[in-house]
């Protein structure tokens, strides 16, 4: 029986299980899981007689466990686990090394020092593993360099050790004890009759002896003859010696490579070790510390060793651990990078390799063991023996990584990581998403609404045909050995396809606008016609049943019967709303039709329908949603975390604002539980059932492609990286089985996913050294890396070299020279040579655009981009080097600040000058227009100058080396190497640098960022992220004090800082962290703390801002800590507090490990969880109805309205005529004093009676009870009614027929509705983060969603829509109130222009000849923007910018004029050309593809297309006063200044699209005219002086906006004459259509009259505020005025909200920025 054989690895804190193919040598991971504990060791044996292998695993947590692989639950099962000492990596508790009996009798743990035990191996009588207690073979004050188990046979088991006894070394203070210690190889016998264990021998070995591997021994079981020789294998520098208790030994050389330029007198040694065993033979692969890997023989008869030999094998990454497989592979384990499966083409017995004897010395090498053998060589070549099968991708080790979005047409940024070590090193792109690999891609004559593939028959192995709809017809497709078209297919042809199904057994079908076609296999064709004057809107469809929606709102079922005939049920289903989206399930196997149908409709529901027989288009559920659905997808998917058994039904719901709602559909009752939301893009979705694997997948399209699948049991939903696709379906062929079809445009692409389960997509780019430090242009996307190696020859210094040695006349072998690096490595030197390069990468085209190698043997060890104040803040790159320089001790003969000036667009580097320092400067960061630099212990600031940088201020005061530096405003944050973190600030007026903060307790630091402006997350050298925090107040005082005087006169405390930070939070990852990055991973979502580890590992850390989150997560915890134990044995709590204990921190790992609990655990868990909580059990964003149908009306015939004012039951209500005063009742609290809500509902419910003769006596009495019901909180209602002279027939009739008694029973739709949408924090979630994409609404990051409620969500609703309360009803006497403010620190603020952009992050600066970004939460500058043009003296006149992607990414139209009187409009962040023009421009715009301007005065406006390049110039009828976008449409206001009227036209996209096709520029006489043209009527036509616009989007709302038109005549004094007046003017615009038409209507018109004197129109909001600058006494002031309201404030100028620095307002929000250039700040406020 052939058995499986997997790859055990362990990352340090994890596990992992690999299973190499055998027939594709391609390597798939079965399972991967966290520890919670460090692994130190890992060892495989197989009991003597048994089938399958057992792991050992020692680690950190004191105890050894041997752990079991579970086939059938797919996880590592913990069989024992046994405590023998502390936890902790401590020297004398055993774990570091683990070696195994060869026949699985014994194992053996070993500690650094003194310590080791021995566990006995064993079966009970059961046939389960046993373990025995431990027998010790300590021996005291001994160094244990390693252990192995010796191949004894069936004998007593025994151990072999590397020893060294340092008693004498202890006691010796001269050190020539130590000197002359002797390295013992000691045998240790376990004597299992005795059970003991036995130190047997001992003898001294090399001294430089550092690895043992077992060689086979023993006397097999089924004959006389021996396996091998058994003994050692004794792994020293530069020999091998083979070992064994009283036989001779046998040494050899380890030969080395022959290259010029290697250094004989270098050490060699083995570093891993692999012995494999075949019939009758065996040999070892052993690799040396340059991953040369040799093989090593032994002849032997018998027990009697002949000869030891070695030859050198293949070259290969140097491993940490060798596996030979017996399927002929070898796993390499690579130290550093990826790591390498290899196939055995030979085993290098028939090749020309020299191959070194012992027998070739004397005494078989061990005349003198103390003198070294002479050197062997060999000439090393591209791999012979071995073929490269597959490669495992490995990050390890990141060494420095930031986080961007610079990819095109990316909505989530990437991660970029330098990654290796020597020349394997790599500069890696990691993006989320799954590979993909195409196959086909074809071009279509049009461009297809739809695709599908279908096979003929049902047992057909393949697809048969590609099915294209368009718009006016079907196109089919047959599939064969070439893609053909065909006609004969019983498909119709001349109309397009809405559903395409293979129907029962052999016929297909087809779904068209008006009818459904069922073609048999005999091609005759079954045709159903839709009624006349309906159409078919959407369909279904399965293999037994279809379902289609008309266009009246009416559904039609069809189920095939057991004939093959497929049948319409009788009735039909009204659904009171259009149809947009229908699904059915796959039918079960052995089912006649699967029982739901999911409808989703106009009005923002999904519905559940029942198909079955009993139940037949009954709804059975309904689910509430925030927009209307594009798509449904109703699947069968297995997810371990809810169901470990079988399928779960999932019911997928993709609306049109690109939210994916996917929510559990129980199979038994139809209800709709656990929904869950996530936000996959910009687009509509749509949802297609797929195969992958074969298992069921959804494919969700958007602004991006998503897949929905299972991998090993669990669920994952990751973007594709690939182009989007418009469409998409499953594909099935014999070159391509499992793949898929889409649409992109009119491209046909086939594909396929080949490695499902992978989190990020790895590219690389080659890089020459160990990569340090790399980082980002603030304008262009160029990387700067710097890279470094010591004890390396750089390219420059070994051609120097082997020049020299041609000059000496040595003959060189160039095909030695020339091996490449990546594999080979680089030749050594001695300690103090560096080779290092600075590197300029382009991650776009992910290339290297430029190297400039360092020489002098200066190496590179930090960098920054300054932008020197003194240049006119010109960008220099400035790099930390030193020459000579020594790791330990760090020194170096000097130090340099190495200044770059950048060249082509920042593509090359030109060497300005060198400025020497007198260490190593470690860190460098830009502050304040002038470089911060750390050299050394010293912390400088330095500025530009003509031949050197010029140190302008240093503090000394730090006790180590500085590492890391950040920033904010004035404050310079340090990290120390040794001393945690310092607060630094300098104090320009008496050029002072002073530290007056630091840490608590010292730590090692790695890595630090700055969360806001007075907190910092660190990550030190143990595996430590803490969080650190400066108190307010103090932060405060320190910003208040303007010379720093304060500081100074401050007493230190602890002999640091006088002020101290407080530690927020303190988490062990487990990982040396290397870079820690505060981001937001996806568009509008909360930052995070991205962080990345010396060993691959990349984290992320979420806050949790709601108390509840909080509670919810930190119970889970608690619960998984006690029912998921650590596989290694480790306390989870212990290992998350290793140095300090865990704080703030909730363990994700560990949570998300609940996951793979058991059904019963984690119903336990949940269950507990709710009891303590009290949570409601209704499920989530649902609305269930357990009978059959809401109520929806088909007409109103009456309606009745109704108005209530003042304090609801306290006020007054009229309804048609008739008004009432309301007051609470006594038994409520009130006065009584009037009538309430459930009087008049008793009495229009006991009025409800009908009015025939039956009736005429009734009498009926109602009684409305008010109260708190058992159920739920809150208050309810209860209604008793008894009615009199009615017979019982007719009064249960009426009953039935009577709509308040219906209303009662089934519900009112637009009142349940109305009460989800208010009461449901979800919804109001949707709602809001819908806002911030559409139109990136001003809701900062730290403003959290997450953590408000219901309220006040609504209250940001209302702002948007209404404007800050205090603006409205601010007087004379009440101020706006301030709700939240943002304070930026900007150098020198005059001369400025400050925009703050959509979505509240970011605020653009616009200086004379530059643009800046700013964060508006992190105080710095993000960017800065020089335009690209050839001439120097130009100014930036006028920008335009779009944002988008969520308030993330911003498109700018930047308006240039120059001395020359050239004008450019230039659009920055895309290849937009650029022409000049010899007349300047105004009024910038811009919306999607689209950019206007204009020009000539107002007589012309220049249209641009900036992704396709082209422009057109519109002439305008008259002066062109202002100009907006909507999408699709151009708004323009136009006329004639001084006289005349004022016009509002717009123009669709449509109009200019001749000329963008041909490319000609209109004329006058040609000119499109406008779709809408209306006059604005302005009763001081004949004095208009400015003239301006404003658009908004609708919050709530797609297709509508708001225009707001201004008009002024307000005359200035410098003309000599005061007065004037002012209107504005707001429209209702509203897009209807898939064509985009526009209705205009006009709303409001408001003369704002003639009291307001020099008048500036400065801004509106949607909500009605105009910001307006106005001329007050003292001086100029602006003025908030709520255009809505002015009847009641007009010309009181004293009521409105004045804002005497305000520069804008925003659209939405209402936040004004403020420029104040005294104190060289901005500042945002936002208001309540």
């Amino acid at each position: 029986m052939h058995l499986q054989q997997e790859i055990i690895i362990s990352h340090g804190t994890r596990l992992e299980l690999l299973r190499p193919d055998v027939q594709t040598g391609k390597v798939s991971t079965v399972i991967a899981t966290d520890v919670f504990g460090s692994i130190r060791s890992l060892a495989a044996f197989r009991l003597t007689g048994g089938t399958k292998d057992y792991a050992i695993v020692g680690s950190d947590s004191g105890r050894i466990v041997i752990l079991d692989y579970d086939p059938k639950t797919s996880s590592f099962v913990k069989l024992h686990q046994e405590t023998f000492g502390k936890s902790g990596a401590r020297r004398i508790v055993p774990g570091q090394y683990l070696a195994t009996d060869p026949k699985g009798r014994s194992v053996m743990i070993s500690a650094m020092e003194k310590a080791k035990l021995v566990y006995i191996l064993n079966r009970d009588a059961a046939a389960n593993l046993t373990i025995s207690s431990p027998l010790e073979a300590h021996k005291n004050a001994a160094i244990i360099h390693h252990i192995v188990g010796l191949d004894v046979g069936f004998e007593n088991p025994m151990f072999a050790a590397l020893e060294v006894d340092y008693t004498e070394s202890d006691q010796d203070p001269t050190g020539e004890a130590f000197n002359n210690a002797d390295k013992m190889l000691t045998y240790y016998e376990l004597d299992l009759g005795l059970n003991h264990v036995v130190r047997k021998w001992s003898e001294p070995t090399d001294p430089r002896a550092n690895l043992l591997v077992q060689v086979p021994g023993g006397r097999l079981a089924s004959s006389d003859r021996y396996d091998g020789p058994s003994g050692v294998l004794v792994c020293c520098e530069d020999h091998i010696i083979y070992r064994h208790m009283d036989v001779p030994q046998h040494r050899v050389p380890i030969p080395r490579r022959k290259h010029p330029l290697g250094d004989p007198d270098r050490g060699l040694i083995i570093v891993a070790a692999v012995m494999h065993k075949m019939k009758g033979a065996f040999f070892f692969l052993l690799q040396s510390e340059d991953g040369d890997l040799y093989k090593v023989t032994i002849e032997h008869e018998e027990e009697d060793v002949k000869s030891l030999k070695i030859k050198y094998f293949d070259t290969v990454p140097v491993a940490s651990s060798l596996c030979i497989l017996k399927s002929g592979f070898l796993f390499v384990a690579s130290e550093f990078g990826n790591h390498y499966l290899y196939q055995f083409q030979k085993l290098g017995d028939d090749d020309d390799e020299p191959e070194f004897s012992s027998t070739s010395y004397s005494s078989f090498g061990m005349e003198d063991p103390r003198a070294p053998l002479p050197h062997a060589y060999f000439r090393p070549h591209p791999l012979d023996n071995l073929v490269v099968a597959d490669e495992f991708e490995s990050l390890d080790p990141i060494l420095d990584s930031k986080v961007l979005n610079v990819l095109p047409n990316s909505d989530a940024p990437q991660i970029f990581t330098a990654c290796g070590r020597g020349a394997r090193s790599t500069f890696r792109t990691l993006r989320h998403g799954l590979e993909v690999e195409e196959s086909v891609s074809s071009d279509l004559p049009g461009i297809p609404n739809a695709v599908w593939t279908t096979k003929r028959k049902e047992d057909d192995p393949y697809d048969s045909y590609i099915i294209l709809s368009f718009v006016n017809g079907t196109l089919v497709l047959s599939i064969g050995e070439t893609i053909e078209e065909v006609q004969d297919t019983g498909f119709l042809s001349s109309a397009p396809t809405l559903a395409v199904q293979q129907i029962g057994a052999d016929a297909l079908l087809q779904v068209h606008p008006h009818g459904i076609r069922h073609v048999l296999a005999d091609r005759r064709v079954n045709e159903w016609r839709v009624p006349e004057g309906k159409t078919i809107v959407s369909a279904t469809t399965n293999k037994r049943q279809v379902v289609v929606a008309l266009s009246s709102a009416e559904l039609v079922y069809f189920e095939l019967d057991l004939d093959g005939q497929l049948n319409e049920y009788q009735d039909r289903k009204a659904m009171g709303s259009t149809v947009l989206a229908l699904s059915i399930g796959e039918v079960p196997e052995g089912r006649q039709r699967t029982p739901y149908l999911a409808v989703g409709c106009e009005d923002q529901t999904v519905r559940i329908i029942s198909l079955d027989p009993e139940s037949t288009l009954e709804t059975i559920s309904l689910q509430a949603l925030t927009a209307p659905p594009s798509s449904i997808c109703i699947a069968d998917m297995l997810d371990a975390s809810i169901n470990k058994s079988q399928p779960t039904m999932f019911v997928n719901i993709g609306l049109q604002n690109g939210v994916l709602l996917r929510t559990v559909l129980d199979p038994i009752n139809g209800q709709l539980t656990d929904t869950r939301t996530r936000f996959l893009g910009t687009r509509p979705i749509r949802l297609i059932r797929v195969q992958i694997q074969r298992n069921p997948a959804i494919l969700a399209l958007s602004s991006r492609s998503w897949l929905n699948y299972t991998h090993q049991n669990l669920m994952h939903f990751t973007p594709l990286i690939f182009e989007n696709f418009d469409y998409a379906w499953s594909f099935s062929a014999e070159l391509s089985p499992e793949g898929l079809i889409g649409i992109a445009g009119s491209t046909l692409r086939i594909f396929q996913i080949p490695k499902l389960g992978t989190k990020l997509k790895q590219d690389s780019i080659p890089l020459s050294y160990t990569p340090r430090k790399f980082i980002t242009h603030p304008s262009n996307h160029y990387f700067y890396l710097i890279e470094g190696d010591h004890r390396v020859l750089g390219e420059d210094a070994a051609s120097k070299r082997l020049n020299e040695l041609r000059q000496q006349g040595k003959k060189i072998d160039d095909e030695v020279v020339n091996l490449p690096p990546e594999v080979f490595g680089r030749p050594k030197a001695p300690a103090g040579t560096w080779a290092s390069c600075i590197r300029i990468i382009d991650p776009i085209e992910a290339k290297t655009v430029a190297l400039i190698p360092l020489e002098g043997n200066e190496a590179a060890f930090s960098l920054a981009v300054v932008p020197f104040s003194a240049r006119n803040s010109e960008l220099h790159l400035v790099v930390g080097t030193a020459a000579d320089t020594f790791i330990s001790p760090r020194s170096c003969s000097s130090g340099f600040l190495r200044t770059y000036k950048f060249t082509d667009d920042g593509a090359g580097l030109e060497l300005l000058h060198k400025t020497e320092t007198d260490d190593v400067p470690l860190a460098l960061m830009a502050f304040q227009g002038r470089l911060v630099a750390g050299v050394g212990k010293a912390l400088r600031i330095y500025d530009i100058g003509k031949k050197k940088l010029l140190r302008k201020v240093e503090n000394k005061t730090f006790s180590s080396a500085i590492v890391t530096l950040a920033t904010q405003g004035s404050r310079i944050i340090v990290g120390d190497m040794q001393e945690s973190i310092a607060f630094a600030v300098y104090k320009p007026p008496e050029n002072r640098l002073l530290v007056f903060a630091d840490d608590s307790q010292p730590r090692w630091i790695t890595a630090m960022t700055m969360v806001d402006y007075n907190t910092v997350a660190a990550g030190d050298r143990f595996g430590n992220i803490f969080v650190n925090r400066l108190d307010s107040k103090v932060s405060e005082q320190v910003d208040d004090d303007p010379t720093g005087a304060g500081i100074l006169h401050e007493k230190g405390v602890l002999m640091g800082a006088p002020h101290k930070t407080k530690m927020l939070t303190h988490f062990h990852v487990g990982d040396i962290v290397t870079s820690i990055h505060k981001v937001s991973l996806v568009a509008g979502g909360r930052e995070v703390l991205l962080y990345t580890g010396l060993h691959g590992t990349v984290g992320i850390l979420v806050p949790f801002i709601s108390k509840e989150d909080v509670d919810f997560i930190s119970t889970l915890e608690q619960h998984m800590r006690t029912e998921q134990s650590s596989l290694v044995g480790r306390d989870q709590l212990s290992w998350r507090g290793y140095y300090v204990p865990v704080k703030a921190v909730v363990d994700g790992d560990l949570c998300e490990a609940f996951a793979r609990l058991p059904g019963t655990k984690q119903s336990s868990i949940a269950v507990f969880r709710a009891s303590r909580a009290r949570l409601a059990t209704l499920p989530n964003r649902s609305l269930n109805y357990p009978t059959r149908s809401l109520i929806t009306l088909k007409d109103h015939k009456y309606t009745a309205h109704a108005t209530a004012k003042g304090q609801g039951r306290n006020g007054q209500v009229k309804s048609n005529g008739l008004e009432l005063d309301l007051a609470t009742p006594k038994e409520l609290g009130g006065t009584g004093k009037g009538e309430n809500p459930e009087q008049l509902f008793a009495m229009g419910y006991a009025g409800r009676m009908g009015k025939a003769d039956s009736v005429k006596n009734a009498v009926v009495y109602t009684s409305v009870h008010i109260g708190e019901p058992k159920e739920m909180g809150g208050f309810g209602l209860a209604v008793d009614i008894k009615v009199e002279g009615v017979e019982e027939d007719v009064l249960k009739a009426g009953h039935e027929a009577c709509p308040y008694s219906r209303a009662l029973q089934h519900g009112v739709v637009t009142c349940q509705y109305l009460h989800s949408l208010a009461f449901s924090k979800s919804i109001w979630m949707a709602l809001i983060t819908d806002m911030k994409f559409r139109l990136n609404l001003d809701v900062s990051n730290d403003e959290a969603l997450q953590s408000l409620s219901v309220n006040s969500l609504v209250s940001l609703a209302r702002r948007a829509f209404r404007g800050p309360k205090s603006w409205t009803h601010s007087t004379s006497s009440s101020k706006p109130v301030v709700s939240r403010r943002h304070v930026l620190h900007i150098p020198n603020t005059r001369n400025h222009g400050a925009v703050l952009l959509a979505g509240g992050k970011y605020l653009l600066l616009r200086l004379p000849t530059t643009l800046e970004c700013w964060s508006v939460l992190q105080d710095r500058r993000m960017w800065e923007y020089r335009p690209h043009v050839e001439w120097e003296n130009y100014r930036i006149m006028r920008v335009a910018e779009e944002v988008t992607n969520g308030g993330n990414v911003v498109v700018l139209m930047i308006c240039l004029n120059s001395s020359i009187a050239t004008h450019f409009p230039l659009l920055h962040s895309v290849d937009a050309p650029t022409r000049p023009f010899a007349y300047e421009f105004f009024h910038p715009r811009i919306c999607g593809d689209l950019a206007a301007v204009g020009m000539r005065f107002g007589e012309a406006i220049l249209l641009i297309n900036w992704r396709t390049g082209q422009n057109i110039e519109l002439p305008a009828p008259s002066i062109v006063f202002d100009l907006d976008f909507i999408p699709g449409h151009l708004i323009v206001i136009e006329g004639n200044r001084g006289g005349g009227s004022t016009v509002l036209s717009i123009w669709s996209e449509a109009c200019f699209a001749q000329f963008w096709r041909t490319g000609q520029q209109p004329q006058s006489q040609s000119s499109p005219p406008p779709l809408i043209r209306r006059n604005i009527t302005v009763p001081f036509a004949r004095n208009i002086l400015q003239t301006q616009l404003s658009v908004n989007a609708h919050p709530f709302y797609d297709d509508k906006y708001l225009l707001w038109v201004f008009a002024s005549s307000a005359i200035p004094n410098f003309l000599g004459r005061s007065g004037g007046s002012s209107i504005a003017t707001s429209y209702n615009i509203t897009l209807t259509g898939p064509a985009c038409t526009m209705s205009l209507k006009q709303t409001n018109s408001l003369n704002l009259g003639q009291g307001f004197r020099e008048i500036g129109w400065c801004g509106v909001s949607f909500s009605g505020h105009i910001m307006v600058s106005i001329s007050m006494q003292p001086r100029r002031q602006n003025v908030i005025l709520p255009l809505g309201q002015l009847s009641k404030y007009q010309n009181a100028l004293d009521t409105f909200a004045k804002f005497p620095n305000a520069q804008q307002i925003s659209a939405y929000s209402g936040a004004l920025t403020y420029l104040r250039p005294e104190a060289n700040t901005i500042v945002v406020e936002y208001y309540d």
